[in-house]
């Protein structure tokens, strides 16, 4: 692993040397300035120059490295912080063909070299910051992978609605600093064997433009949301079409605490199995960080009703339920907004309903935090 910026009579030697061994590399992690990247790129401009010849000298490289037995690669760029967009970087992975996982850091490059490359087998892709992709040249051209992560997607930026079909990709992790970047991008995506997705902008999130028919229709086990809470009857209605999900985890930025920008006891309501048992059917765990807008501890009662839904110490068993999955998690880190709160855990008046929360919290299946990390008093 080469972490820093070493001088120029440092780095020449070095990179010959691991260039010359490049038949043995497996994996890689590298973190260097974009000088020293074209070491994987045959070069045709005379006034780039690298380092790999013998005895120090050099010369311009004349192929891509043999990369026969490369596994996995993650490839970084350092650079200056004033540098805001990193120069472009040629990379040419055409001798690799067991890569399978992939890696890249404030890279500024053509998707033309997903198609030089040939990339079918790579299972796993991790970009941050990366810039110039279009994602119409890149997923046709990995048919084999499974796993997806675009961290700060500028590449993301494309107005055109024609659909992009992968049927191998499993789970998709995307962040992006402009709203308009992922409801342009994910509803043009359509995946059938999704299971995972995760979604982050610092606005407020549109869902049911984001989180479409095909999204419906694709068996999503887990879904995690990172944006400022608006809309709570839109985001329920989002899921009220997601019957196959386990896991929900929702995350609410907002830095004003108001009715307008959290959950509030709707939210929870929607739980109840007896009024909509086709709600959330399969949900196991449930995840909400943020502020809330509910007056009292009650508003867990449907979060109770679901962690006993098989009979337990309640006792509570119907017929209705028996399709229903029983609730295994819940994590509730959030502050209530003040000028609605009215009693705490202590002070709620009914002690056996005070009972169970607390017997919940001490098996594990119930955990309630303030935002500071301290817990519920």
């Amino acid at each position: 692993m080469l972490l820093a910026k070493p001088s120029n009579s440092t780095i020449f030697p070095m990179i010959s040397l691991l260039a010359r061994h490049s038949l043995q590399w497996r994996r890689i992690e590298f973190h260097l300035p974009n000088a020293w990247y074209p070491i994987f790129t045959p070069l045709t401009n005379t006034n780039i120059i690298v380092a790999l010849a013998d005895n120090g000298g050099a010369t311009q490289a004349e192929a891509p490295l043999d990369l026969p037995l490369l596994i996995s690669a993650s490839l970084h760029q350092v650079d200056e912080p004033s540098v805001r967009v990193p120069q472009a970087v040629g990379l040419d992975l055409t001798l690799a063909p067991s890569l399978r996982a992939l890696s890249l850091s404030c890279f500024r490059m053509s998707s033309v070299i997903f198609k030089r490359a040939d990339f079918k087998w790579i299972t796993s892709l991790t970009f941050n910051s990366v810039y110039d992709i279009n994602p119409y040249d890149l997923l046709p051209q990995l048919p084999n992978f499974e796993e997806a992560v675009f961290h700060h997607a500028t590449f993301l930026q494309t107005r055109r609605f024609r659909k992009i079909v992968h049927q191998k990709l499993c789970k998709l992790e995307v962040d992006t600093d402009a709203t308009n970047q992922l409801q342009d991008f994910l509803p043009i995506l359509n995946l059938p064997q999704l299971k995972s997705l995760s979604v982050c902008v610092p606005t407020t999130m549109y869902y049911s433009n984001v989180f479409t028919v095909p999204y419906w229709e694709a068996d999503l086990t887990s879904l995690s949301l990172t944006c400022k809470i608006r809309a709570e009857f839109d985001l329920i209605e989002v899921l009220s079409g997601l019957g196959s999900l386990r896991e929900l985890y929702v995350q609410d930025i907002s830095t004003e605490a108001t009715q307008e920008t959290s959950l509030s006891r709707t939210f929870f309501d929607n739980l109840n199995p007896d009024e909509d048992p086709s709600y959330l059917p399969c949900l196991e765990v449930l995840s909400y960080e943020g502020h809330l807008a509910v007056q009292a501890i009650d508003f867990l009662e449907l979060l109770i009703i679901r962690t006993r839904i098989r009979g337990g110490s309640s006792g509570r068993y119907t017929p209705s339920l028996e399709k229903i999955a029983v609730l295994r998690k819940a994590k509730i880190k959030a502050d209530q907004i003040l000028e609605l709160a009215e009693f705490s855990i202590a002070e709620y008046p009914d002690p056996q309903y005070v009972w169970e929360i607390m017997r919940l919290m001490e098996e594990g299946v119930l955990e309630l935090f303030t935002m500071d990390g301290e817990f519920w008093e």
